[in-house]
């Protein structure tokens, strides 16, 4: 029996570092009967394809290299003992133990006679960067510990199987002495509004906001670079036969902004609480704005407001919920930008509507998205086929006049529409005389909108039938206001992920590494419709005009969806294609749906996909499969939950075409 160093007692979420997608949908769930919806309790995109629409499975088109299945295994460095102690960790390392033989096993059974054909099966070494690093013997430094990666090396010289590297450097990298002394440290933290150092959670798996600075100097970023080169090194060092095996690098990991409630505060839009307003991050935000706006007099006609200079700027921090004496400068919440999101779900078992439309005070604005995930009402809802229920249009009021506006939506099919729902919002502004500097004037509530139930709709009785749906938002009478210092640290923090993601990406350049293989690893909030996606503010990190090829995670409904196909289009992946270092597509009613998705993705020229997860540890120490959200995800025979016995063979039958 062969043996690598025993893990930590880490989380299964130390796989892949996140699996956000995948875990968020529980909660916000509201299933509503038809006939009782009529109590008054982003870009627009039109509806490419019905979701209720049935599952099409496409044959393989011809194309000139293959796709990689690369499994998430869990288990690599795992002791079939259980033992987890640093000391046999260590000594397993010293004697050049591993879990070949338990992966080749794994391998065989997924593809057997080893990779070929169309598609093949390799796997993931996922490697943190920050936890390669032990304390010198006189406590005064770090230094690279070459042989947990070396033990990973290993597998890639004895298995002949396609390999990604995962080189994680993110907030999952909490593990071992250089991490928490890190995190103790403020410079290397991205900070919230009170300026102190915070580890947050996700499901009990600590997690560090470490800084999106990407001044090398900083000690969590030497550190980093220090590792890539020494990996890099290391990966140069091995034989040229088994250097051709990797077939992809993911460099750094879901790389975002951060937001309290980090486990299940994504949705949240009245009250978020963000990074990063260290005095490092205010300062680069100044001088973006400079940049931006060229010169004070410039930016206060934008703002409407009256600063000296920009060293009079903060950004905005504060709250009218909560201290309704605010300036509007220095109010920030989910809806400040200038938009509300109008999402929700909806589904028709017929498959005939054609839009969801969104009208504002009775004027057409136009088609909301469709086709997003909506995991939650897929599993609450036994008749509802598809996680692809979710809707959403990010709908601007930043130039609406002060007052109470209406929001309405609408079903179409045809001749017939039929209103869904809608709600009153009151769009808040400083008093006319006070300026953008003032607190908001609250006592204007005059009625200055229109009501669809006024509109002569044709929605006969037919139109109505089979249809189910829910208008998360709105909430009725909701308060907005519109901050253009809002809209601006907004996009500077956006800025902020993607100069970190390039920061990477150069290092990695200048120490050798092949760009051919260089992937990203990030979430996109976008294909869930009740998240916020300013709280992570990846939104110009995965796009078609990115140095590193794209490479972004899918569950649910992202498996493959009208929102999939749309995403892709605008994306345009170049030569090389793009990448999905984590993959499930959690749906169990129709088992058409993962074969579907992998077969998509093979036709549009996915790389790879990675599956998310498999597991190499011994039966009787696993989770079992009820036990919480990750584990129902384990893939393998005789797991049901979230349909991971589907996928799984719908792996196994791909991976022998």
């Amino acid at each position: 029996m062969s043996h690598c160093a025993p893990a930590y007692r880490l989380s299964l979420l130390t796989l892949a570092t996140s699996a956000l997608v995948g875990l968020s949908a529980w909660g916000w769930l509201k299933v509503i009967p038809a006939s009782d919806r009529h109590a008054a309790p982003q870009r627009p995109v039109a509806v490419s394809e019905n979701p209720a629409q049935s599952v099409a499975i496409p044959a393989l088109a011809e194309r000139a290299q293959p796709m990689y299945l690369l499994l998430t295994v869990e288990g690599l460095d795992y002791c079939p003992e259980n033992d987890t102690s640093d000391a046999l960790k260590a000594d397993l390392v010293r004697q050049n133990f591993d879990n070949a033989a338990h992966l080749q096993h794994l391998l065989e059974s997924i593809e057997p006679g080893g990779a070929q054909g169309k598609i093949q099966a390799g796997y993931v070494i996922t490697t943190k960067l920050l936890s390669l690093f032990k304390p010198e013997s006189d406590g005064q430094g770090w230094t690279f510990d070459a042989g947990g990666f070396a033990c990973q090396l290993r597998l890639v010289e004895k298995l002949d199987r396609p390999v990604a590297l995962y080189l994680s450097s993110t907030h999952f990298d909490t593990q071992g002495p250089l991490p928490q002394k890190l995190s103790q440290e403020a410079a290397n933290l991205a900070l919230f509004p009170d300026l102190k150092p915070a580890t947050l959670s996700y499901f009990s798996y600590p997690i560090v906001p470490y800084t999106l600075q990407t001044d090398g100097a900083i000690a969590v970023n030497h550190y980093k670079r220090q590792a890539l080169a020494h990996i890099h090194q290391m990966v140069q060092a091995l034989a040229p036969e088994h250097r051709r095996k990797i077939v992809a690098i993911f460099l750094g990991g879901e790389t975002h902004q951060f937001y309290q409630g980090f486990e299940d505060g994504m949705g949240e839009f009245a009250q978020p609480v963000v990074t990063d307003y260290s005095p490092a991050s205010q300062q680069q935000f100044r001088a973006w704005l400079a940049q931006r706006y060229g010169s004070i007099d410039a930016l206060n006609q934008a703002w409407g407001s009256a600063l000296p200079s920009f060293d009079a700027i903060a950004a905005p921090a504060g709250n009218f919920r909560a201290q309704p004496q605010t300036p509007l400068l220095a109010h920030y919440d989910g809806y400040a930008q200038g938009s509300v999101p109008v999402h929700g779900w909806f589904w028709d078992a017929s498959g005939t509507t054609e839009a969801l439309r969104v009208y504002l005070d009775g004027q057409y604005i136009g088609p909301a998205q469709w086709g997003l995930n909506r995991l939650d009402v897929y599993r609450a809802v036994e008749d509802i086929a598809t996680p692809a229920v979710g809707f959403r249009m990010n709908l601007p009021f930043d130039r609406l006049p002060a007052g109470r506006h209406m929001v309405s939506i609408t079903h179409a099919q045809g001749a017939y529409e039929c209103l869904m729902d809608e709600r009153v919002i009151e769009v808040l502004r400083p008093a006319p005389a006070a300026g953008a500097d003032a607190p908001l004037d609250f006592s204007d509530k005059h009625r200055v909108f229109t009501s669809m139930r006024d509109k002569p709709l044709r929605c006969p009785q037919r139109a109505k039938a089979g249809k189910r749906y829910y208008l998360d938002s709105p909430a009725w009478d909701m308060k907005v206001a519109f901050n253009p210092a809002a809209r601006d640290w907004n996009l500077f923090r956006q800025a902020q992920v993607r100069a970190y993601m390039q920061q990477l990406y150069d290092w990695a350049l200048e120490m050798g590494y092949d760009a051919s293989l260089l992937f990203s690893h990030q979430i996109v909030p976008e294909l869930n419709s009740s998240w916020n996606e300013n709280l992570f503010a990846t939104q110009g990190s995965v796009a078609a005009d990115t140095p590193w090829k794209p490479g972004f995670n899918l569950y649910g409904a992202g498996a493959w969806s009208p929102w999939t196909q749309d995403f892709l289009q605008r994306l345009a992946p170049q030569e090389g294609g793009y990448g999905i270092p984590e993959f499930h597509p959690q749906q169990w009613k129709d088992a058409r749906s993962a074969r579907a998705a992998i077969a998509h993705h093979y036709n549009a020229g996915a790389h790879f996909l990675s599956p998310y997860y498999f597991s190499i540890i011994p039966p009787q120490y696993l989770q079992d499969p009820t036990s919480n959200a990750v584990a129902r995800m384990r893939l393998e025979a005789g797991n049901s939950a979230d349909g991971s016995n589907v996928f799984y063979e719908a792996i196994r039958e791909y991976a022998r075409q």
